[in-house]
């Protein structure tokens, strides 16, 4: 089956298949999409807060 590959994404495939790696687990195929979705919602949150704050900056604390 061919991966469909997303043009932007916000994590890097092989680094978390690493991290997964080096905590001695296994990395599922869908892990890292899974992940760039969850850091998608985050970050859509995040800009939400900063401006119902009337902030154009995001700031950490909005996470």
């Amino acid at each position: 089956m061919a991966r469909k590959r997303r043009k932007d994404s916000f994590v890097i495939g092989v680094k978390v298949r690493e991290f997964v790696r080096a905590n001695r687990c296994m990395a599922g195929s869908d892990l890292a999409e899974a992940l760039d979705r969850q850091v998608a919602a985050l970050l859509r949150s995040a800009v939400g807060r900063a401006k119902l704050n009337k902030r154009k900056t995001v700031r950490g604390y909005d996470l």
